[in-house]
């Protein structure tokens, strides 16, 4: 296995507008799909061979804050070799001055392991179309379903930068399913990752999830793999289904799919683990809980 000596890059990240969108509580903060996206690019320049579009470990570790006056922020990103494996591990840090200016050190905020070259996966078999018409025919089978408009308005607060949700979503008990897309004001680069905004997407459905069937309100902390099959386009829909795989301790689990509205499994995000961030989450509101 390749092995190569450790690598530290400095990024000045100019913060979009829209970023202001993403917040908890009355704080914006880095949206994880973005710090994801920031720390691929950042490896893929410093390593070309490695495969970003198969990640696995992740962690947000940290929230980072985007202050109000804030138009730019330094980031430290730091690339090394994982032993045996000849796969990349990349952490994303900014610098933590105190105010007395005494103390100085690194606060980490996410990190990723990202796939050796080898031979691509193949794509998970073709999943059901999603179902034509209004979504809420499809939740009063046996579910509960939300308006988008209602859900950033009372069940996953973010400004219209983010609102990545349409339609209605459907909650069950042991599934959940939303459409997902790219806000029409939001135009973000195109990457190889494809646009963020599909799985932050599925992260407000998972969100909602948790405070109908488990009263609380969760946020992703870590996920165990994301392979991504094709890159999702800015200007497609996509459906976000999710699955509940534990609900214990006050933590929630979930395996994400982001399909193609013809059933094509685009993106597989396998361990979603989310749990309340303290002095952010509050409890859910009467009417979501079932």
């Amino acid at each position: 296995m390749e092995k190569f000596s450790p690598i530290t890059d400095s990024v000045n990240y100019t913060i979009p507008a829209y970023i202001r969108d993403h917040r908890l509580g009355y704080q914006a903060v880095l949206p994880a799909v973005e710090a994801l996206r920031i720390l691929s690019d950042t490896v893929l320049k410093h390593r070309p061979q490695t495969d970003v579009t198969r990640m696995r470990d992740i962690a947000f570790s940290r929230l980072l804050p985007v202050g109000a006056d804030d138009t730019d922020v330094d980031l430290r990103i730091t690339i090394q070799a994982v032993a045996d494996t000849g796969d990349t591990r990349g952490t994303l840090s900014t610098r933590f001055t105190s105010r007395s200016g005494t103390i100085t050190r690194m606060k980490e905020h996410i990190s990723a392991v990202f796939a050796a070259p080898g031979t691509r996966p193949n794509a998970l078999s073709r999943a059901q179309p999603v179902p034509p018409g209004d979504m809420r025919l499809y939740a009063a089978q046996e579910g509960f379903s939300v308006s988008a408009d209602r859900l950033y308005r009372e069940l996953v607060p973010f400004g219209p930068g983010f609102q990545s949700l349409t339609g209605h979503i459907c909650l069950f008990p042991t599934h959940a399913t939303g459409m997902a897309g790219t806000p029409a004001t939001t135009r973000p680069a195109p990457g190889i990752l494809g646009s963020p905004f599909p799985l932050d997407a599925a992260f407000h459905v998972a969100c909602a999830w948790g405070q109908r069937y488990a009263r609380i309100v969760a946020y992703p902390v870590a996920i165990r793999k994301r392979t991504i099959f094709k890159p999702t386009a800015p200007d497609e829909q996509y459906a976000a289904r999710v699955q509940p795989l534990e609900t214990s301790g006050g933590r929630l689990s979930f395996d994400i799919r982001i399909e193609s509205l013809s059933g094509e499994i685009v993106e597989a995000i396998s361990g979603v683990e989310m749990r309340p961030i303290s002095g952010v989450s509050t409890g859910p509101p009467d009417w979501i809980i079932a």
